[in-house]
């Protein structure tokens, strides 16, 4: 099997050893690689609610997708697992990218990183062979800047990294990992980088990854390829990017604006397409040469205001967390994004923080005597263009209050603040819950603790979806109707089942029918299965899948458990369940009895406790896992 040609490098960061050690087929079998062997031996390494996220016990896990480092089209995440440190539960975060396919090129599968430096240090991996370096040259030095450290210290101008910037080695809660200008920005990954001294990982690999049927391989890459580039929706990408996406976003009305009291942004033509596009300097290839061809570089010419800022991996994020905070100016916009990717903050997160903070500041809760000088308003670029800067190194007491995350800070400033703190079981909340319904169950069901990548279905956002195509694709005409219950905890298990799968394989959501709905009926869970076969010899099915799947969805909802999260958390603020005064979203709001119908039907599906959630007995046996039993029995959940 694939997974079992490469060992993992297990580096020990107190005592400094680095051993590489072969994978256990039990468990290649069980979790194929990338997030699912991630999840595992972070079960296996830490205690969920004894083990502080930020303490030397917690661990960190750098995993490849099975496909990385092949020419499959978009087969190019990394996964990187820990405890999440915003929540104290599971922690995920992924980023695209050739530091994936480097890893493997390299000769390993994965990095187990467990202790503390005593000292600050860089982890060096060439062609297989590794060392830790001495990184206090790149203390206080940005991601970017430690890139090129490191590059030229090593001379290796192509190798591949992963970086923290200030806010990692400040712990940022939110802090993100910049690997190679793609960033794993959710559940805090640069802290944890930060609390163990680990200021990067850089590699160099350049050997080939052999699969069991290169032929068939080949064919289904091939099929796949020109799928992708024969679908209307991923060639809207390839030709504009992605800068399309919030205006389309505002259309739809799931465009929130200060801190969830509002929906549609007037002005967000400021910062859409047409005005992000004449910075456009040019395409950012995928290492896979993926048709969709999402990434652009963009860069403000010297001479206009933030002159010289230069940003790709734009996506939508930058513009749409900026229109929250009702920015209009696109390069104020483009701006905040190059220093939060270079400090090292996760903007998502950053977004909802300030959100909240000038939310407090207007209703008089805070003033500027508590924000350290600073006047909050909507709007204010400069401010909040401060705001980063002050945050990542924690300068003033505001700041670093802001730098716990918004749970955090409200509880610790009180003064009723809490209920505007929009956020779930420790995590920023990032997007519009009252509107799709697809999407919201699988934001409040995430066991990252809020997000829509894992399982957050968004099928409904296709303009060509009818009832009875929908029944055809998906299984129910539910699919068609977003703003209605029925059918969305089926439909959000599906896509969860499906996230799973493609983390294991490294199969970038963009390249898949999570970005175009319609391809489901032709690149699907058999074709994962038809791909997992060719690359590994191993003779499995869709049936197979979706049980690896299933025990990785488990697993993950073990570890929130065990870190003490419940059923009640996984509703969301009390905000959500008002409607919407304003804009095409106008009226929405949400049912709690009908979310709780959708929990229960979820939990069902799994093979969970219907009421609590809590995976059953007989599930875990079936899903072969004993170890996840016997950690629920101890804790007394079972």
């Amino acid at each position: 099997m694939l997974s079992r040609q490469n060992p993992v490098l297990n580096v020990n960061l107190t005592s400094g050893s680095i051993k590489r050690e072969a994978i256990d087929e039990r468990v290649a079998n069980h979790f194929l690689s990338g997030r699912g062997l991630g999840d595992w031996f972070l079960f296996r390494t830490v205690n969920p609610g004894e083990t502080d996220p930020l303490s030397p016990e917690n661990t960190l896990f750098f995993f490849s997708g099975l496909l990385s480092g092949t020419h499959f089209p978009g087969a190019v995440r990394n996964s990187l697992v820990s405890l999440n440190v915003l929540t104290g539960g599971y922690g995920e975060s992924s980023s695209a990218g050739s530091f994936a396919s480097a890893l493997r090129k390299s000769g390993c599968e994965g990095i187990l990183v467990s202790g503390r430096s005593p000292d600050p240090v860089y982890l060096w991996i060439d062609e297989g062979r590794a060392e830790l370096r001495s990184g206090a040259h790149l203390c206080g030095k940005t991601t970017f800047k430690k890139r090129a450290a490191i590059r030229e210290e090593l001379d290796a101008p192509s190798a591949s990294t992963c970086t923290i910037g200030q806010a990692g080695e400040n712990l940022v809660r939110y802090a993100l990992v910049n690997c190679d200008d793609r960033y794993s920005g959710r559940c805090g990954m640069g802290a944890v980088m930060g609390s163990k001294n680990l200021l990067a990982v850089a590699v160099r690999g350049s050997g080939s990854i052999r699969v069991h049927d290169p032929d068939v391989f080949d064919s289904i890459s091939s099929d796949v390829r020109s799928l992708l580039a024969s679908d209307p929706s991923l060639m809207n990408k390839a030709r504009y990017g992605l800068g399309r996406d919030t205006e389309a976003y505002n259309d739809m009305g799931l465009l929130f604006i200060k801190n969830f009291q509002e929906v549609d942004f007037d002005r967000v033509a400021g910062i859409g397409y047409n005005a992000v596009k004449k910075y456009y300097e040019r395409l950012v290839p995928c290492p896979t040469d993926c048709p969709v061809r999402c990434n652009r570089l963009a860069r403000i010419p010297e001479g206009e205001p933030y002159g010289g800022t230069a940003v790709s991996s734009l996506e939508a994020t930058p513009a749409y967390e900026m229109a929250h905070l009702c920015v209009d100016d696109i390069r104020t916009v483009l701006k905040a994004f190059e220093l939060c990717n270079g400090y090292g903050i996760d903007i998502h997160s950053w977004s909802t923080c300030m959100s909240w903070a000038i939310e407090c500041f207007e209703r008089g809760i805070i003033t500027r005597k508590d924000t350290d000088g600073l006047s909050l308003h909507w709007g204010d670029g400069p401010m909040l263009l401060e705001s980063i800067r002050r945050i990542a190194k924690r300068e003033g007491a505001f700041a670093g209050l802001l730098a716990e995350g918004v749970a955090r800070a409200s509880k610790k400033l009180g003064r009723g603040s809490e209920q505007y703190a929009m956020q779930m079981k420790g995590m920023e909340i990032d997007d519009e819950l009252r509107v799709d319904k697809g999407m919201t169950f699988g934001i409040l069901t995430e066991s990252r603790g809020t997000g829509h990548t894992l399982g957050a279905f968004f099928g409904s956002f296709d303009k060509s979806m009818s009832p009875e195509k929908a029944k055809k694709l998906f299984g129910t005409e539910h699919a068609a109707f977003p703003h209605s219950y029925d059918g969305k905890a089926d439909l959000v298990v599906l896509t969860e089942r499906y996230g799973a799968i493609q983390d294991c394989l490294g199969i970038c959501w963009f390249a898949s029918h999570r970005a175009a709905p319609l391809l489901i009926d032709r690149y699907n869970m058999q074709t994962y299965a038809l791909l997992v076969s060719a690359v590994t010899g191993l003779k499995l099915n869709e049936e197979d899948l979706i049980r690896i799947a299933e025990r990785i969805i488990t697993l993950e909802k073990t570890v929130n458990i065990l870190a003490g999260q419940t059923r009640e958390d996984e509703f969301p603020p009390d905000r959500f369940f008002q409607p919407i005064p304003n804009g095409r979203s106008g009226g929405m709001a949400l049912d709690r009895d009908e979310l709780d119908k959708l929990f229960r039907r979820h939990s069902e599906l799994h093979g969970w406790d219907p009421t609590t959630g809590i995976p059953l007995p007989e599930t875990l046996r079936s899903l072969d896992l004993p170890e996840a039993e016997e950690a629920l029995e101890k804790a007394g959940c079972l």
